[in-house]
């Protein structure tokens, strides 16, 4: 868009980083910026991608096997070719310091209210400790 015309890429995510708020915040800063620019507006499934891949915290953001289970993207994926998501490594742990992958613990805690499958039982532990988490740019507690 314009805006990486005039200030690079790296002064738009700067000023993403700088929002808070999730969804909301990012369609309405979204919107004000291709009004400003007379661009058209995207609809609101490509906003909910952007806002879960441009989330500031590594580990709220969905691996691409997440991605391609959301109904927008689910119709023309093979879903034999899916990670399960038991098979899929926690967002907390596989994001801490020297993590390796192979060696990371698989998703198997449901959570309540928000119903994700993205916590081993060791993640959920430290997930405990705060009372909260962030997923795809929103907070749940």
């Amino acid at each position: 868009t314009l805006d990486l015309l005039a200030g690079g890429a790296e002064a738009v995510i700067l000023e993403l980083r700088n929002l808070k708020g999730g969804f909301e915040v990012f369609r309405t800063w979204l919107y004000d910026r291709c009004e400003m620019f007379g661009l058209a507006v995207p609809e609101d499934t490509i906003v909910e991608v952007l806002v879960a891949m441009l989330d500031p915290l590594p580990s709220a953001r969905p691996t691409t096997d997440d991605l391609l289970e959301w109904p927008c993207f689910a119709p023309f994926v093979d879903a034999t070719l899916v990670l399960p998501i038991t098979e899929r490594p926690c967002v907390i742990l596989s994001h801490w310091p020297n993590a390796e992958l192979s060696k990371v613990p698989r998703r198997d805690v449901l959570t309540v209210p928000g119903f994700h499958q993205i916590f081993s039982r060791e993640g959920a532990r430290e997930v405990e400790k705060t009372r909260r988490y962030q997923w795809c740019g929103s907070e749940f507690s």
